[in-house]
């Protein structure tokens, strides 16, 4: 299952492999429970391999289909569908149950099937589109694979593209679960799906991690927030750095601030105060140096908040700066040293004991005696690391996807892209790649620093990376062709480009590989 999100008026579900009557109705049923949209779209194709119950399966999922979503919502595309439409459902007409049939019920006539759309093949459909019967809805493709309903995601996605960023949720919740065993029972747990979910997708991300129970959510900026609340979201929300300006809007879609400084909260605090409630979350600077309230001002901040009683402090929180660094393990000490002293001084003046947090990915892994109240997930959820040896599964979420788009022969001596920085030193085969650096794949990769895969061999870069294109050196690998797959970042046959290999290569590190991935690269979610 795939499913794009690029366009805000429709949400895409494309799920092609099976078209059982089982798996037809699941995702039937399934379609019916997502709250992306106002509406629902039913994109079927005929079943395949029923011999002769497919006419009673059909009839059923019809009937079921337009009972569901109403008939001017349910397209069908196949000779068999077309023909079932055409005739219409008599009274009476066999359907089937497990292996035993049973009649198909609509006594009073309700069902009008010349409202539904029904087309021999996609071709028909597509000649007949009309956007506007989609917008604000959420379209489910399932159909067997000759049918080639994907034809139609050009049509409802507003960024159709070959290059696109694959992201495996079951992956994402499979590492969920892998730092999860890392902690204690009452050990909460906070997800970080700031700067777009480490360029995964924030909405996205936060609606398949709230089935899994995730404590708190925490983004960087307040409009980050409000997408999520927008999107369904419905768990506790940390703004880590509130603009002033954006004060009421957290009040409007309940949003929890982070205060780190008294210019900060005497004015969420003035704006606050017809509110009956006001939860914030104090950060206290042990060390990091860069916001937070000092152990000196504790006091003076103290004060403030047991004078203002409709104020929650729901936490109390600080960043540690060297937790990923065995070097800096002293450094680390005293920062958890300075924390405690600060929150105990500021939960001896407040009604309510706040939760404590201290540690991220590396501190999860490498500090289990700070865990305490909660801990923060961020790098580590999207399956990467800074910490050099775990001994948990983590399995990288993202996979960075594009394709050959023209295929050269040249003689040696020829100066390949900007500048010539390099020239074929023999004959060579230079395949085009529909990716560049405004798609994050950085310039420093140019004239062989990074190799790439197709056809599951490694073919280095030759020249200097173009803005939205690059070149591929791929003499020698046989059959390179227009249109065939290269993958930047994840497996193809038995090879694997991970992200720390892009970052070691790039002289940074996976956090600014993932989140340099491109706004105009499309985000594929899939589950297996």
């Amino acid at each position: 299952m795939q499913m794009l999100t690029d366009n805000p008026e429709i949400t895409i579900i494309n799920d092609v492999h099976d078209v059982s009557r089982t798996s037809v109705i699941n995702a039937l049923n399934w379609l019916q429970e997502l709250d992306y949209h106002r509406g629902h779209v039913f994109v079927l194709s005929d079943l395949e391999n029923q011999g002769n119950y497919q006419r009673a399966y059909q009839s059923e999922i019809l009937v079921l289909a337009v009972k569901a979503l109403g008939e001017e919502n349910v397209y069908l595309i196949g000779p068999e569908f077309l023909a079932l439409a055409a005739g219409g459902l008599e009274k009476g007409m066999l359907s089937v149950k497990g292996d035993i049939f049973h009649r198909i019920e609509d006594p009073d006539g309700m069902i009008d099937l010349e409202k539904v759309n029904a087309y021999a093949n996609i071709e028909e459909m597509i000649e007949d589109f009309d956007y506007e019967n989609f917008r604000n809805k959420t379209v489910l493709l399932k159909g067997a694979q000759r049918h080639q309903l994907e034809r139609l995601i050009p049509y409802l996605s507003l960024r159709a593209t070959a290059t696109h960023f694959k992201i495996n949720l079951d992956h994402l919740c499979h590492n969920l679960t892998q730092f999860r065993s890392l902690l204690h029972p009452e050990t909460r747990l906070m997800v970080m799906v700031k700067a777009l979910g480490y360029g995964s997708g924030d909405w996205e991300v936060a609606q398949a991690l709230e089935k899994e129970g995730i404590d708190y959510f925490a983004v960087a900026y307040t409009s980050t927030g409000i997408t999520l609340r927008t999107h369904g979201v419905t768990t506790p929300i940390m703004v880590m750095n509130a603009d002033p300006r954006s004060i009421s809007q957290l009040f409007r879609f309940d949003l929890e601030p982070v205060v780190y400084g008294f210019t900060f909260l005497n004015r969420y605090l003035e704006m606050g105060r017809d509110e009956e409630e006001l939860p914030l979350h104090v950060e206290a600077d042990t060390g990091m140096s860069r916001l937070g309230f000092q152990l000196d001002e504790v006091s003076l901040l103290s004060d403030l908040l047991s004078s203002n009683p409709q104020v929650q402090v729901k936490s109390v929180m600080s960043h540690l700066s060297m937790a990923d660094i065995a070097d800096g393990d002293a450094y680390t000490h005293t920062q958890a040293k300075k924390f405690k002293v600060f929150a105990d001084a500021l939960s001896a003046v407040v009604a309510r004991q706040p939760l404590r947090h201290l540690v991220n990915t590396a501190g999860i892994l490498r500090f289990p005696e700070y865990h305490s109240d909660m801990v923060r997930l961020g790098l580590g959820l999207y399956g990467c690391s800074m910490v050099d040896k775990t001994e948990i599964d983590l399995r990288e979420v993202g996979s960075l996807h594009s394709v050959v788009t023209q295929v050269h022969d040249f003689p040696a001596g020829q100066a390949i892209g900007y500048g010539g920085s390099e020239v074929t030193e023999s004959e060579s085969r230079v395949a085009t790649v529909a990716i560049g650096y405004a798609d994050g794949i950085r310039r420093s990769l140019s004239n062989g620093k990074m190799s790439f895969l197709v056809k599951g061999k490694r073919a280095p870069v030759i020249g200097r990376i173009c803005m939205d294109m690059l070149m591929l050196n791929v003499t020698g690998i046989a059959g390179v062709e227009v249109g065939d797959e290269v993958v930047l970042i994840g497996a193809q046959g038995k090879d694997f480009i991970s992200v720390q290999e892009i970052a070691d290569a790039s002289n940074t590190i996976p956090y600014e590989v993932l989140v340099n991935i491109g706004q105009r690269v499309q985000r594929i979610y899939v589950r297996e």
